[in-house]
């Protein structure tokens, strides 16, 4: 295999990677800090898209206030949804996945009615192709990859340096002793969903000008998202990084060389993975 194949194959796969892990790191924090397995988070994703769409050609804003819009929006939108249905059942095992499947349903269809079932696109954000020691990268999947190194920069500075974030370390960790010490585990839950909002939707704004968006994209990308979160370790953001760059460059080097069969490879590469790592990349007992 040429050396600019495989390159490309890899700039292809952390493309795609990038915009995975923006949506499981969501995901995992949820989970992380409620226990929630929010399956509708994948609708949050579709929003995401649909709002940059809308702000672009009705409000005709720039993409990039139309994305800043659109991780706003999805994150008022993570709020509502965690305060309306989620947080009465909080540390209930099965009552937050019946609600979350039902949500994801209830969005969808309106998604549906809302939007209509045509697929939507909008112009390219960045326009040309970037060369890099011999291959040809458009930028619009540069942009992907720098959104996202910049946001997931954002988070960690947010989580390490803040008292907010320490406070969602300390949820996550043990949540009975961070309300001992006076942290308020309905504010932080409500918190996750911000920012779960925020990188959903960010990663459907960032990946709106790539392909075209409609009101199935969601639902189709919560299985690769549930399968990533346990190969990284349920609640783990590092695994949650590490898992989306996974599942990103197996796709990508699946898609090349055995076509359709890329979820195939990609599914019996989880499957591999947790033979000999149950508990995913960094879970814990």
């Amino acid at each position: 295999m040429e050396t600019q194949i495989a390159l490309q194959i890899v700039v292809n796969g952390l493309t795609a990677g990038a915009i995975y892990t923006l949506v499981a790191l969501g995901l995992t924090l949820v989970f992380g800090i409620g226990r929630i397995f929010n399956f509708a988070h994948g609708e949050f994703y579709m929003l995401g898209a649909f709002v940059t769409y809308y702000g672009v050609e009705l409000l005709h804003l720039s993409y990039w206030l139309s994305a800043i819009l659109a991780m706003l929006l999805v994150a008022l939108f993570g709020i509502a949804v965690e305060a309306i249905f989620f947080r009465r059942v909080r540390g209930q095992f099965h009552a937050p996945m019946i609600i979350a499947l039902g949500l994801t349903m209830m969005i969808s269809c309106a998604a549906l009615v809302v939007f209509g079932r045509e697929d939507k696109a909008i112009p390219m954000a960045v326009s040309g192709v970037i060369n890099i020691i011999g291959i040809t990268i458009s930028a619009e999947r540069v942009t992907v990859i720098i959104g996202t190194l910049i946001l997931l920069a954002g988070l960690f500075f947010f989580l390490q340096g803040t008292k907010a974030g320490q406070a969602l370390q300390a949820v996550a960790q043990d949540s009975e002793a961070a309300a001992v010490q006076g942290i308020d585990a309905n504010r932080i839950l409500s918190l996750s969903f911000a920012i779960s909002g925020v990188l959903a939707g960010a990663a459907g704004a960032l990946i709106s000008p790539l392909f075209a968006i409609n009101a199935f994209m969601g639902s189709a990308l919560i299985f690769k998202i549930a399968a990533i979160v346990i190969i990284g370790g349920m609640g783990s953001l590092p695994g949650a990084i590490l898992g989306g760059f996974f599942w990103g460059l197996t796709e990508s080097f699946a898609a090349t060389f055995m076509g359709v069969n890329a979820q195939l490879i990609a599914f019996s590469a989880l499957v591999l993975v947790l033979l000999f790592r149950p508990r995913g990349f960094f879970g814990h007992e």
